[in-house]
């Protein structure tokens, strides 16, 4: 029998570790310590001493606007000086 079940139009709302890492450009150490210090909250920890953190897509994308933002700023404030 054929799987006749429509395919999802959106992106999941939690994403783990790795796509955020992508999306953020950094290293998976870099998001452990960012959970650890609070300056990122995952919304979900899976099971386990090293279970993955999960995240909602949602704030990582806002963080990706923000950090993008600032690194914009940065730039346009070196060109001036």
């Amino acid at each position: 029998m054929c799987n006749t079940r429509p395919m999802p139009t959106s992106k999941p709302d939690l994403i783990g570790s790795r796509e955020v890492c992508v999306m953020l450009d950094v290293a998976t150490s870099t998001l452990t310590r960012w959970v650890a210090d609070g300056r990122l909250s995952a919304a979900l920890k899976m099971p386990g001493r090293n279970g993955a953190f999960l995240f909602h897509r949602a704030d990582i994308e806002a963080l990706v606007r923000e950090l993008t933002e600032a690194a914009m700023d940065a730039q346009r404030a070196k060109r001036a000086s």
